[in-house]
């Protein structure tokens, strides 16, 4: 069920159909011990039930146990930030969910990204510039990476900020027309 999302579907789609789900979400969550399969049971089971504040818990193990899963921290810090909008606790998590995964990450921008907006949106813009510095911390010499910095600030409304990180791009790069 875990590595096969066609057969993790199948049992979702006949469990909804019989009518069990949520008994059988119960029954796992009562066990004293989970194993990664039955925490993405639960937090996909949950979620399924639009049950989302129950699915954060088991996400947020499944994610501590697999770290290096871009997709899956991608998915839960999504939840988190949805949560976030409801109870302003979420935000905690899901910089600890960013903090634990983006180093096991070739490219953690995405996190990054979504981690500031969440900040944007709860009203702290200097902790969403702060965080999305990171895009930049790891190829501060990336062309791309400058543009896609440059652009989120500006998108944000952070335009003098935007503009500080294309000139200081094109001193780093020793292009003057970046």
């Amino acid at each position: 069920l875990f590595a096969d999302p066609a057969q993790r579907e199948a049992y979702f789609a006949r469990a909804m159909q019989e009518g069990v789900l949520e008994a059988r979400l119960l029954a796992l969550e009562a066990r004293a011990e989970r194993t990664p399969v039955e925490q993405q049971l639960l937090m996909e089971g949950w979620a399924r039930l639009s049950n989302f504040e129950r699915a954060a818990a088991p996400a947020d193990l499944l994610t501590a146990a697999y770290p290096g899963d871009g997709a899956l921290a991608q998915r839960v810090l999504s939840l988190h930030r949805s949560l976030n909008g409801l109870e302003s606790s979420h935000a905690a998590q899901a910089h600890a969910l960013v903090a634990r995964t983006a180093p096991a990450l070739e490219n953690p921008s995405q996190l990054w990204t979504e981690l500031g907006e969440m900040e944007e949106e709860r009203g702290r813009p200097q902790t969403a510039s702060r965080l999305w510095q990171n895009l930049i911390a790891r190829e501060p010499r990336n062309p791309q990476k400058i543009a896609e910095l440059a652009t989120l600030l500006w998108d944000y409304n952070h335009d003098q900020e935007a503009l500080t990180v294309v000139e200081e791009g094109r001193k780093r790069l020793d292009r003057p027309r970046f």
